[in-house]
């Protein structure tokens, strides 16, 4: 199962860089973003749920398939469609054919590229551990809580509906994410959109996240006995605004700064989190138990402190640090290179 769901989740983000404008993409993006999150909160129901959506998405690609998004692989087809009754062009166009690779150039491009961009390029290395980090929280959630509630007398069942506050804290993120779409559409009408004009949604979840992790740090016992649950409940919410809010923006600034590597970036980003979901519950309960709600809680809430700076300084930074990366300034070029043939077209057009 495992296997066969990283295929989606690597490729997907990709197919939606093909798919949107980058004033528009946010919107997919975000509900893929929130989709993953709330997942977790849907407990047993997970599975059920899973199963249906799968099943019906197989019926559909059996009966109709679902359309090349590609633009190599277009521009190809739209070149083969017009020399069917223009004769062969004699301007020729190189595109990028399909074709099936042997097992050395699937484990370049399916395994040591993706390593290549994570280890040489020191956006994807940053933005890929920190959104890792915070995703990762909600599985170590999985374990802390029983600890964190324990105390007010939840029990191992019902300490799990703390995960509703977490659901709850990714849907008020919907106004946050409406709001700001809105504004980047407006941006977009005078002047080309940056990926740094996205990072917003960085900065904002950056700060909630250090505020909900040491509200819940300091509002429960054994330091504090006279505050009702509800209160650590509202950090708890606050945690998952800002995972999800974490997730969008950098997922979005990694598919604006590595358009045609995209997918690539996504695959070792997404290996991370993988590991890290996979870590953080296996020390979660032993440093809960050992050091205390209060203690842990203050580490995780720290952590997410020092993070508040890394918005401003993508923010200001940012644009030289896609100049200085080997794939991020190919891919800028590229960018560029799209746009300005568009350009031309339309003014070929107008003449």
């Amino acid at each position: 199962m495992g296997a066969a769901s990283s295929v989606p989740a690597t490729v997907i983000v990709g197919s939606l860089e093909d798919m949107w404008k980058p004033a528009t993409q946010g919107h997919a993006i975000y509900a893929w973003v929130l989709s993953a999150g709330l997942g977790v909160s849907l407990g047993r129901w997970l599975y059920h749920i899973g199963a249906i959506i799968s099943f019906c998405v197989f019926i559909l690609l059996f009966l109709g398939g679902i359309s090349e998004t590609r633009p190599s692989k277009l521009l190809g087809n739209h070149i083969i469609a017009v020399q069917s009754y223009a004769g062969v062009l004699k301007t020729r166009t190189q595109t990028a054919e399909d074709h099936v690779p042997n097992f050395r150039t699937f484990c370049q491009s399916a395994i040591i590229q993706p390593a290549k961009l994570f280890f040489q390029e020191p956006i994807i290395f940053t933005m890929a551990t920190l959104a890792a980090i915070a995703f990762s929280l909600l599985f170590l959630f999985t374990e802390a809580l029983d600890v964190v509630f324990k105390p007010y007398g939840f029990t191992q069942t019902s300490y799990s509906l703390a995960f509703t506050a977490y659901a709850i804290g990714m849907i008020c993120g919907i106004p946050v994410r409406l709001i700001e779409f809105r504004h980047l559409e407006k941006r977009a009408e005078t002047k080309q959109l940056e990926p740094e004009d996205k990072i917003l949604g960085f900065a904002t979840g950056a700060s909630a996240l250090a505020a909900g992790l040491w509200l819940m740090a300091w509002t429960t016992p054994p330091l504090v006995h006279s505050i009702d649950w509800v209160v650590p409940m509202i950090g708890l919410a606050g945690a998952g605004f800002a995972t999800n809010e974490i997730e969008y923006a950098l997922g979005n600034y990694l598919a604006d700064t590595y358009t045609v590597y995209a997918s690539s970036a996504f695959a070792a980003y997404s290996t991370l989190r993988a590991l890290l979901c996979g870590i953080f519950p296996l020390f979660a309960d032993q440093m809960y138990n050992d050091l205390g709600s209060n203690v842990a809680g203050s580490i995780l809430a720290g952590i997410a402190t020092l993070w508040l700076i890394s918005p401003y300084i993508f923010k200001k930074y940012g644009k030289k640090l896609r100049q200085k990366g080997k794939f991020a300034k190919f891919s800028l070029d590229a960018d560029q290179s799209s746009r300005q043939a568009e350009l031309d077209a339309v003014g070929r057009q107008i003449c």
